[in-house]
């Protein structure tokens, strides 16, 4: 495919698709009380350092934060299956 200067490139998006693992921001922190990870429902320990992923879902009324909580193997092997 060959684009001329000014062309744009248009992807359709399936919003069906949209999940909260590619929507949230993920943070590296020190987690200091009990928690359970969301992918493996291990128990995530006082002290350790563990991935955050906040998303924040919009639409027509209250906006939602949604939280979720990956110990840091977890979160590399979401990541390298390209859910993240």
């Amino acid at each position: 495919m060959v684009m001329e200067r000014g062309q744009g490139v248009q992807f359709k998006v399936d919003k069906r698709r949209v999940s909260f693992w590619r929507r949230a921001e993920w943070k590296l922190i020190w987690h200091l009380g009990f928690r359970k990870c969301s992918e493996t429902s291990k128990q995530l320990w006082p002290f350790t350092k563990v991935w955050v992923g906040k998303a924040i879902w919009t639409g027509p009324g209250t906006p939602v934060i949604e939280k979720r909580w990956v110990s840091q193997p977890a979160y590399t092997f979401l990541k390298l299956k390209g859910n993240i």
